[in-house]
């Protein structure tokens, strides 16, 4: 399917307009943070008193610089029936769409049904302690490119006294974790998009993904060889994109709710706050 052509009145709303793209599904099998809270969906797991869904959907509306939010999950209808997110419903900005087999797969379908126009935003509903700072940081640096990715680095952990186990990626000057943040700045993501299939099942599992990119840069990765900006430049070239990853210098933007010990670590943070 084309999508819309970007003409030059587009390009220039681009600037300060955005689409988002919000995965809020589960797994196949569910999610064991939902199973013990006893929650049909790890999107409605409690925190501060409302879903997860609710604070990331809340921060996206909340920013000035986004439109509509696609909310992408297996059956996204019955995750609005929560009363704390069936009001969300009211702001026509906020879109229902059914997810498929796999994310990258239904990222590239909401990209086509929908017909949207770049950049698109795309994070995830257990990134609760995003806010408006940590955006306003990822949309500032990640322009001139085709894939944009956040990423933390440990010395902003040790900077903010934030003490939480996280996977990280080990580069020849950095140590690094995701922050859940992607953008997607023109149409030449969509073969990204469809390598991506293939890695989804070791996004945990770092050296996996190097050999699929590779033997050349699973040796690199292995030995440290490369530098954080080459190895998204080396990525970048295997799959015909210009890749870059934009380095955050707010911890929280590198927590996300995957265990109880982050549940925990986010409800103190959250309750810390508001005092």
């Amino acid at each position: 399917m084309e999508l819309r052509p970007v003409t030059a009145a587009s390009a220039s709303a681009q600037t300060t307009r955005w689409h988002a793209i919000l995965l809020a599904g589960d797994r196949p099998g569910g999610d064991p943070l939902a199973h013990a809270f006893g929650v049909a969906s790890k999107s409605l797991v409690p925190l501060g008193g409302k879903p997860m869904l609710a604070h990331v959907l809340q921060t996206l509306l909340a920013h000035p610089q986004i439109g509509d939010v696609f909310v992408l999950a297996q059956d996204p209808e019955l995750l609005f029936e929560n009363p704390a997110l069936s009001s969300f419903l009211a702001d026509p900005r906020v879109r229902l769409e059914t997810s498929g087999s796999g994310i990258a797969s239904s990222i590239e379908g909401t990209l086509q049904r929908q017909w949207l126009d770049w950049p698109v935003l795309i994070t995830t509903s257990d990134h609760v302690l995003l806010d408006k700072g940590t955006l306003d940081w990822f949309f500032d640096h990640s322009a001139d490119c085709d894939v944009a990715v956040g990423m933390v680095d440990s010395h902003a952990f040790v900077a903010d006294a934030l003490e939480t186990k996280r996977t990280w990626l080990r580069f020849r000057d950095v140590d690094v974790t995701g922050a859940n943040l992607f953008a997607l700045n023109s149409r030449s993501v969509f073969p990204a998009l469809q390598y991506w299939r293939s890695l989804e099942a070791n996004r945990k599992k770092p050296w996996r993904m190097a050999w699929k990119l590779g033997p050349t840069l699973l040796v690199s990765f292995l030995l440290r060889r490369l530098t954080l900006i080459e190895a998204f430049g080396a990525a970048g070239r295997k799959l015909g994109v210009e890749a870059r990853p934009v380095r955050i210098p707010f911890a929280r933007a590198g927590v996300d709710v995957d265990k109880l010990a982050d549940h925990s670590l986010v409800e103190s943070m959250l309750a810390r706050q508001l005092q």
